[in-house]
């Protein structure tokens, strides 16, 4: 992430935080950096979910949309 300022805004009386990249030069919104950290914040998620019904012992392996449970090692 390195080269981008992070902007995250927050209300006390909100549970959800809203999170900006943007290029340090130009100051523009970075699309892209958003798109590759919200891909992980999701891939995480799902991880974990998976984890849950697989009881915590499983490890998720797999793209997108084609997920599964296997033994964990």
């Amino acid at each position: 992430m390195s080269g981008c300022i992070v902007v995250r805004a927050g209300l006390c009386t909100a549970s959800h935080t809203c999170i900006g990249y943007f290029n340090r030069e130009t100051l523009e919104p970075d699309f892209d950096v958003m798109d590759k950290y919200e891909r992980r914040e999701k891939r995480e998620a799902l991880e974990a979910w998976v984890g849950d019904i697989c009881q915590g012992g499983g490890k998720v392996r797999g793209g997108p949309g084609d997920a599964a449970c296997f033994p964990g090692p």
